[in-house]
Protein backbone atom coordinates (compact mmCIF):
# COMPACT_ATOMS: atom_id res chain seq x y z
CA UNK A 1 0.00 0.00 0.00
CA UNK A 2 1.58 3.34 -0.12
CA UNK A 3 2.00 5.85 1.83
CA UNK A 4 -0.48 8.61 2.85
CA UNK A 5 -0.01 12.46 2.89
CA UNK A 6 -2.26 14.83 4.70
CA UNK A 7 -1.24 18.84 4.21
CA UNK A 8 -2.17 21.11 7.00
CA UNK A 9 -2.06 25.48 6.35
CA UNK A 10 0.06 26.94 9.40
CA UNK A 11 -1.11 30.35 10.86
CA UNK A 12 2.52 31.65 9.35
CA UNK A 13 1.62 30.67 5.73
CA UNK A 14 3.57 27.60 5.55
CA UNK A 15 2.73 23.79 5.15
CA UNK A 16 3.02 21.40 7.14
CA UNK A 17 2.64 17.17 6.05
CA UNK A 18 2.02 14.38 8.47
CA UNK A 19 2.94 11.07 6.48
CA UNK A 20 0.74 7.81 7.36
CA UNK A 21 2.73 4.58 6.14
CA UNK A 22 0.37 1.32 5.77
CA UNK A 23 -0.07 -0.93 9.21
CA UNK A 24 2.19 -3.19 8.83
CA UNK A 25 5.37 -0.79 8.73
CA UNK A 26 8.34 -0.33 11.94
CA UNK A 27 6.51 2.89 12.14
CA UNK A 28 2.87 4.66 11.43
CA UNK A 29 3.36 7.93 11.25
CA UNK A 30 5.82 10.88 11.05
CA UNK A 31 5.24 14.87 10.77
CA UNK A 32 7.19 17.08 8.62
CA UNK A 33 9.09 20.58 9.40
CA UNK A 34 7.14 23.55 8.18
CA UNK A 35 7.56 24.48 4.40
CA UNK A 36 6.94 27.47 2.27
CA UNK A 37 5.41 25.01 -0.34
CA UNK A 38 3.40 21.78 -0.02
CA UNK A 39 5.75 19.49 -2.51
CA UNK A 40 8.43 20.76 0.64
CA UNK A 41 6.36 19.82 3.02
CA UNK A 42 5.76 16.24 1.51
CA UNK A 43 9.40 16.05 1.00
CA UNK A 44 9.72 16.81 4.94
CA UNK A 45 8.18 14.55 6.17
CA UNK A 46 9.08 11.36 3.76
CA UNK A 47 12.40 12.42 4.98
CA UNK A 48 11.63 12.99 8.62
CA UNK A 49 10.00 8.90 8.16
CA UNK A 50 13.35 7.80 6.69
CA UNK A 51 15.62 9.25 9.76
CA UNK A 52 12.70 7.13 11.81
CA UNK A 53 13.24 3.74 9.89
CA UNK A 54 17.11 5.05 9.95
CA UNK A 55 17.00 4.78 13.83
CA UNK A 56 15.25 1.58 13.93
CA UNK A 57 17.68 -0.01 11.89
CA UNK A 58 15.33 -0.42 8.67
CA UNK A 59 17.50 1.16 6.31
CA UNK A 60 21.37 1.66 5.44
CA UNK A 61 23.45 4.90 5.68
CA UNK A 62 22.11 5.18 2.01
CA UNK A 63 18.41 5.15 2.99
CA UNK A 64 17.84 1.80 1.48
CA UNK A 65 16.35 -1.03 3.06
CA UNK A 66 18.57 -3.12 4.75
CA UNK A 67 16.43 -6.32 3.79
CA UNK A 68 15.82 -5.81 -0.10
CA UNK A 69 16.64 -8.00 -2.73
CA UNK A 70 16.27 -7.38 -6.14
CA UNK A 71 15.81 -10.36 -7.95
CA UNK A 72 16.25 -10.47 -12.09
CA UNK A 73 13.47 -12.37 -13.50
CA UNK A 74 15.05 -15.19 -15.67
CA UNK A 75 15.49 -14.48 -19.40
CA UNK A 76 15.75 -10.77 -18.75
CA UNK A 77 18.61 -10.03 -20.51
CA UNK A 78 17.93 -10.03 -24.25
CA UNK A 79 20.98 -11.93 -25.14
CA UNK A 80 20.07 -14.37 -23.24
CA UNK A 81 16.31 -14.42 -24.00
CA UNK A 82 17.12 -15.97 -27.32
CA UNK A 83 17.39 -19.58 -25.63
CA UNK A 84 18.02 -20.25 -22.47
CA UNK A 85 18.69 -23.82 -22.55
CA UNK A 86 20.98 -23.22 -25.06
CA UNK A 87 22.50 -19.60 -24.55
CA UNK A 88 26.17 -20.38 -25.38
CA UNK A 89 25.07 -21.42 -28.76
CA UNK A 90 24.43 -17.63 -29.94
CA UNK A 91 27.21 -15.23 -30.47
CA UNK A 92 26.21 -11.76 -30.25
CA UNK A 93 27.77 -9.45 -32.93
CA UNK A 94 26.98 -6.17 -33.79
CA UNK A 95 27.32 -6.75 -37.69
CA UNK A 96 28.68 -9.58 -39.76
CA UNK A 97 32.44 -10.84 -39.31
CA UNK A 98 33.07 -9.46 -42.78
CA UNK A 99 33.06 -6.11 -41.83
CA UNK A 100 35.70 -6.27 -39.30
CA UNK A 101 39.03 -5.31 -41.09
CA UNK A 102 40.04 -3.68 -37.60
CA UNK A 103 44.01 -3.36 -37.30
CA UNK A 104 44.19 -5.43 -40.63
CA UNK A 105 46.83 -4.12 -43.25
CA UNK A 106 45.09 -2.58 -46.52
CA UNK A 107 45.56 -5.40 -48.89
CA UNK A 108 47.65 -4.90 -52.64
CA UNK A 109 44.35 -5.72 -54.94
CA UNK A 110 40.32 -5.11 -53.64
CA UNK A 111 37.40 -6.75 -54.72
CA UNK A 112 34.25 -4.35 -56.58
CA UNK A 113 30.87 -4.77 -56.72
CA UNK A 114 28.46 -3.10 -59.05
CA UNK A 115 24.97 -2.31 -57.73
CA UNK A 116 22.17 -1.16 -60.00
CA UNK A 117 18.96 -0.82 -60.50
CA UNK A 118 17.04 -3.44 -62.76
CA UNK A 119 14.00 -1.06 -63.74
CA UNK A 120 15.30 2.60 -63.10
CA UNK A 121 12.06 4.25 -65.14
CA UNK A 122 9.18 3.71 -61.94
CA UNK A 123 11.90 5.26 -59.64
CA UNK A 124 11.35 8.98 -61.42
CA UNK A 125 14.31 9.99 -62.01
CA UNK A 126 17.69 8.80 -63.64
CA UNK A 127 20.19 6.60 -62.00
CA UNK A 128 23.66 5.77 -62.41
CA UNK A 129 25.03 2.47 -61.03
CA UNK A 130 27.34 2.48 -58.19
CA UNK A 131 30.21 0.12 -57.26
CA UNK A 132 31.05 -1.07 -53.59
CA UNK A 133 34.82 -1.73 -53.40
CA UNK A 134 36.11 -4.04 -50.24
CA UNK A 135 39.15 -6.07 -49.26
CA UNK A 136 37.28 -9.33 -50.18
CA UNK A 137 34.90 -10.28 -52.58
CA UNK A 138 31.42 -9.70 -51.18
CA UNK A 139 29.28 -12.89 -51.18
CA UNK A 140 26.74 -13.46 -53.31
CA UNK A 141 23.75 -10.93 -53.04
CA UNK A 142 20.02 -11.77 -53.87
CA UNK A 143 17.72 -9.29 -55.71
CA UNK A 144 16.32 -6.84 -53.59
CA UNK A 145 14.09 -4.21 -53.75
CA UNK A 146 14.20 -0.79 -52.99
CA UNK A 147 11.28 2.12 -52.88
CA UNK A 148 11.05 5.71 -54.27
CA UNK A 149 9.52 8.50 -52.28
CA UNK A 150 6.23 7.98 -54.38
CA UNK A 151 6.27 4.37 -54.30
CA UNK A 152 7.68 3.27 -57.33
CA UNK A 153 10.27 0.72 -57.04
CA UNK A 154 13.02 -1.33 -58.66
CA UNK A 155 14.69 -4.67 -57.86
CA UNK A 156 18.70 -3.43 -57.51
CA UNK A 157 21.64 -6.08 -58.89
CA UNK A 158 25.06 -6.87 -57.59
CA UNK A 159 27.95 -8.18 -59.76
CA UNK A 160 31.54 -9.04 -58.52
CA UNK A 161 33.67 -8.35 -61.04
CA UNK A 162 36.40 -10.53 -61.83
CA UNK A 163 38.85 -7.76 -62.20
CA UNK A 164 40.68 -6.12 -59.03
CA UNK A 165 41.52 -2.81 -58.61
CA UNK A 166 45.07 -2.48 -57.53
CA UNK A 167 45.40 -0.51 -54.63
CA UNK A 168 48.56 2.38 -55.38
CA UNK A 169 48.65 5.72 -52.89
CA UNK A 170 46.82 7.77 -55.88
CA UNK A 171 43.88 5.42 -56.08
CA UNK A 172 43.60 4.93 -52.30
CA UNK A 173 43.10 9.31 -52.45
CA UNK A 174 40.45 9.13 -54.94
CA UNK A 175 38.65 6.32 -53.14
CA UNK A 176 38.80 8.13 -49.69
CA UNK A 177 38.05 11.56 -50.82
CA UNK A 178 34.80 10.05 -52.90
CA UNK A 179 33.42 8.19 -50.30
CA UNK A 180 33.63 11.00 -48.06
CA UNK A 181 32.17 13.46 -50.01
CA UNK A 182 29.23 10.36 -50.96
CA UNK A 183 28.37 10.32 -47.30
CA UNK A 184 28.52 14.11 -46.60
CA UNK A 185 26.20 14.91 -49.72
CA UNK A 186 23.41 12.07 -49.74
CA UNK A 187 23.35 10.94 -45.96
CA UNK A 188 24.41 14.48 -44.08
CA UNK A 189 27.11 11.73 -42.53
CA UNK A 190 30.66 12.59 -41.80
CA UNK A 191 33.03 9.91 -41.31
CA UNK A 192 37.00 9.93 -40.14
CA UNK A 193 38.12 8.02 -43.26
CA UNK A 194 40.68 5.98 -41.39
CA UNK A 195 43.09 2.92 -42.36
CA UNK A 196 40.31 0.77 -40.61
CA UNK A 197 37.53 1.81 -43.53
CA UNK A 198 35.50 -1.47 -44.10
CA UNK A 199 34.52 -0.45 -47.60
CA UNK A 200 34.24 2.43 -50.35
CA UNK A 201 31.96 3.65 -52.73
CA UNK A 202 33.30 4.51 -56.65
CA UNK A 203 30.74 6.04 -59.27
CA UNK A 204 30.28 3.84 -62.18
CA UNK A 205 29.38 5.21 -66.09
CA UNK A 206 25.76 4.08 -67.41
CA UNK A 207 26.80 1.23 -69.26
CA UNK A 208 26.39 -2.15 -70.16
CA UNK A 209 28.16 -4.31 -66.82
CA UNK A 210 29.30 -7.96 -66.65
CA UNK A 211 31.25 -9.60 -64.05
CA UNK A 212 33.68 -9.70 -67.30
CA UNK A 213 33.93 -5.43 -67.04
CA UNK A 214 37.34 -3.80 -67.09
CA UNK A 215 37.70 -1.73 -64.09
CA UNK A 216 39.27 1.04 -66.68
CA UNK A 217 35.94 1.16 -68.90
CA UNK A 218 33.45 1.39 -66.60
CA UNK A 219 35.03 3.72 -63.51
CA UNK A 220 33.51 7.12 -64.18
CA UNK A 221 36.75 9.38 -63.89
CA UNK A 222 35.67 12.78 -65.38
CA UNK A 223 32.71 13.03 -61.84
CA UNK A 224 36.40 11.41 -59.91
CA UNK A 225 38.34 14.29 -60.62
CA UNK A 226 35.74 16.67 -60.27
CA UNK A 227 35.11 15.44 -56.77
CA UNK A 228 39.08 15.46 -56.37
CA UNK A 229 38.95 19.10 -57.57
CA UNK A 230 36.09 20.47 -55.92
CA UNK A 231 34.97 20.26 -52.48
CA UNK A 232 31.58 21.84 -53.40
CA UNK A 233 30.14 24.41 -56.06
CA UNK A 234 28.37 27.66 -54.74
CA UNK A 235 26.80 29.97 -56.72
CA UNK A 236 27.53 33.87 -57.99
CA UNK A 237 26.34 35.99 -60.21
CA UNK A 238 28.59 34.57 -62.92
CA UNK A 239 27.17 31.58 -63.27
CA UNK A 240 24.36 31.51 -65.93
CA UNK A 241 20.65 29.86 -65.11
CA UNK A 242 21.45 27.28 -67.23
CA UNK A 243 23.80 26.04 -64.59
CA UNK A 244 21.54 24.98 -62.46
CA UNK A 245 19.44 22.81 -64.07
CA UNK A 246 19.16 18.98 -62.91
CA UNK A 247 21.66 19.13 -59.97
CA UNK A 248 21.73 18.15 -56.78
CA UNK A 249 21.16 21.71 -54.57
CA UNK A 250 22.15 21.18 -50.06
CA UNK A 251 21.12 23.47 -47.79
CA UNK A 252 24.22 25.47 -46.53
CA UNK A 253 23.16 24.92 -43.17
CA UNK A 254 20.37 22.34 -42.78
CA UNK A 255 22.18 19.70 -44.35
CA UNK A 256 18.80 17.45 -44.74
CA UNK A 257 17.36 19.80 -47.36
CA UNK A 258 18.08 18.84 -50.58
CA UNK A 259 16.54 19.13 -53.61
CA UNK A 260 16.93 18.60 -57.37
CA UNK A 261 16.00 21.31 -59.65
CA UNK A 262 14.59 21.16 -62.94
CA UNK A 263 15.22 24.72 -64.55
CA UNK A 264 15.18 28.40 -63.84
CA UNK A 265 11.26 30.39 -63.98
CA UNK A 266 11.82 33.79 -65.61
CA UNK A 267 8.34 35.04 -64.60
CA UNK A 268 9.11 34.96 -60.76
CA UNK A 269 11.83 36.79 -58.50
CA UNK A 270 13.47 35.80 -54.97
CA UNK A 271 10.86 38.45 -53.69
CA UNK A 272 7.79 36.78 -55.01
CA UNK A 273 5.09 34.93 -52.70
CA UNK A 274 5.52 31.18 -52.72
CA UNK A 275 2.74 29.78 -55.68
CA UNK A 276 0.03 27.95 -54.05
CA UNK A 277 0.60 24.21 -54.03
CA UNK A 278 4.46 24.37 -53.77
CA UNK A 279 6.41 23.38 -50.40
CA UNK A 280 6.74 26.40 -48.12
CA UNK A 281 8.15 26.90 -44.36
CA UNK A 282 6.83 28.65 -40.88
CA UNK A 283 7.51 32.91 -41.50
CA UNK A 284 8.02 31.64 -45.12
CA UNK A 285 6.24 34.60 -46.65
CA UNK A 286 8.68 34.88 -49.88
CA UNK A 287 11.01 32.36 -51.97
CA UNK A 288 13.92 33.91 -51.12
CA UNK A 289 12.62 32.79 -47.10
CA UNK A 290 11.71 29.92 -48.01
CA UNK A 291 15.14 29.05 -49.16
CA UNK A 292 17.03 30.36 -46.03
CA UNK A 293 14.72 28.67 -44.01
CA UNK A 294 16.34 26.72 -40.93
CA UNK A 295 14.12 24.87 -38.18
CA UNK A 296 16.85 24.94 -35.77
CA UNK A 297 17.73 28.44 -36.21
CA UNK A 298 14.84 30.04 -37.41
CA UNK A 299 15.96 32.58 -39.56
CA UNK A 300 18.67 34.05 -37.23
CA UNK A 301 22.20 33.38 -39.01
CA UNK A 302 23.40 35.50 -41.89
CA UNK A 303 22.45 35.86 -45.63
CA UNK A 304 24.11 36.97 -48.45
CA UNK A 305 23.05 40.94 -49.53
CA UNK A 306 19.73 40.30 -51.76
CA UNK A 307 20.26 40.91 -55.68
CA UNK A 308 17.61 40.57 -58.32
CA UNK A 309 19.95 38.79 -60.60
CA UNK A 310 19.78 35.67 -58.63
CA UNK A 311 17.12 32.97 -60.65
CA UNK A 312 14.30 31.35 -58.98
CA UNK A 313 14.84 27.69 -59.45
CA UNK A 314 12.00 24.91 -60.03
CA UNK A 315 12.83 22.35 -57.74
CA UNK A 316 11.78 18.62 -56.18
CA UNK A 317 12.57 18.18 -52.48
CA UNK A 318 14.00 15.23 -51.76
CA UNK A 319 12.15 13.51 -48.52
CA UNK A 320 14.84 12.42 -45.55
CA UNK A 321 13.62 8.77 -45.49
CA UNK A 322 15.62 6.30 -43.83
CA UNK A 323 14.67 3.00 -44.98
CA UNK A 324 14.31 2.75 -48.84
CA UNK A 325 13.80 -1.52 -48.75
CA UNK A 326 10.74 -0.54 -47.43
CA UNK A 327 7.64 1.29 -49.06
CA UNK A 328 6.69 5.19 -48.32
CA UNK A 329 4.10 5.85 -45.76
CA UNK A 330 0.72 7.43 -46.92
CA UNK A 331 2.39 10.95 -45.79
CA UNK A 332 5.49 10.16 -47.59
CA UNK A 333 3.11 9.73 -50.41
CA UNK A 334 0.88 12.94 -50.68
CA UNK A 335 3.22 15.75 -49.13
CA UNK A 336 4.13 18.37 -51.34
CA UNK A 337 7.29 17.73 -53.56
CA UNK A 338 7.51 21.18 -55.96
CA UNK A 339 9.44 23.59 -54.64
CA UNK A 340 10.97 26.98 -55.86
CA UNK A 341 14.15 28.26 -54.51
CA UNK A 342 17.02 30.65 -55.03
CA UNK A 343 20.76 29.12 -55.26
CA UNK A 344 22.93 31.04 -52.95
CA UNK A 345 21.17 29.57 -49.93
CA UNK A 346 22.73 26.30 -51.49
CA UNK A 347 25.69 23.78 -52.81
CA UNK A 348 25.75 22.08 -55.60
CA UNK A 349 26.60 18.74 -54.71
CA UNK A 350 29.70 17.78 -57.10
CA UNK A 351 28.91 13.99 -56.73
CA UNK A 352 26.02 14.67 -58.75
CA UNK A 353 27.25 15.92 -61.30
CA UNK A 354 26.50 13.07 -63.71
CA UNK A 355 25.45 11.06 -60.46
CA UNK A 356 22.16 10.33 -59.90
CA UNK A 357 22.33 7.60 -56.59
CA UNK A 358 19.59 8.48 -54.55
CA UNK A 359 17.90 6.40 -52.93
CA UNK A 360 19.72 3.42 -54.57
CA UNK A 361 22.48 2.83 -52.40
CA UNK A 362 20.79 3.45 -48.72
Amino acid sequence: MPPTYFIRLTNEGTFTCEIILPPNSPILSAEGKPRRTKAEAKQSAAFVACLKLRDKGYLDEYLLPLNHSRVIPKGANALLSIDNAKANTYLYRQKPSFWDVTGKPLPERLYVTVFGLVTPEPMGRPYQPLCVITREPIPAIPLLTVYADRGGSSDVYAITLKSTLELTPNMLEKLNEFTDRFFHDVFAKTFEITPDIPYWVFPIKHVPITENSELEDIFDNDLINLVMKHKQLLWDESNPHDFFKDRFLLHKIARSRRFFTEHAVAELTPQSEIPIGACTAPKSATIYDYSYFERQRGLDYPRPEFTRQQPVLLASRVLHRINYLDPPTERERITPLRAYIVPSAFEVSCVSINLFTLPSCN
